[in-house]
């Protein structure tokens, strides 16, 4: 698989149709080929879309849990510090 740059999708198709059915009956007996959608492509493009929007919208959620953790992370580290000067000041003056 690959990108095509500089192309239209169903001039690429044309031109790769011939290649693709003399690749099918190479690896496939009559039965196989029998059963080929006529629309797999189409399928195909679809389902690319959907694992696209699935795959943005992980990224998307992924990116929010990690600016969480980020704050939580920020907020520990403060209360943490702020204990310790506490401490400090406690044996200091104490």
């Amino acid at each position: 698989m690959g990108r095509l740059v500089g192309s239209e999708p169903r001039s690429a198709q044309v031109a790769l149709a011939p290649e693709f059915q003399q690749w099918w009956r190479a690896q496939h007996d009559d039965q196989e080929r029998a059963n080929l959608p006529a629309g797999w492509s189409k399928k195909a493009r679809a389902g690319w879309t959907v694992c696209a929007t699935v795959f943005e919208a992980t990224l998307c959620c992924s990116n929010f849990v990690a600016l969480i953790l980020a704050l939580t992370c920020a907020n520990v580290a403060n209360l943490l510090l702020a204990r310790a000067a506490a401490r400090r000041r406690k044996w200091r003056y104490g």
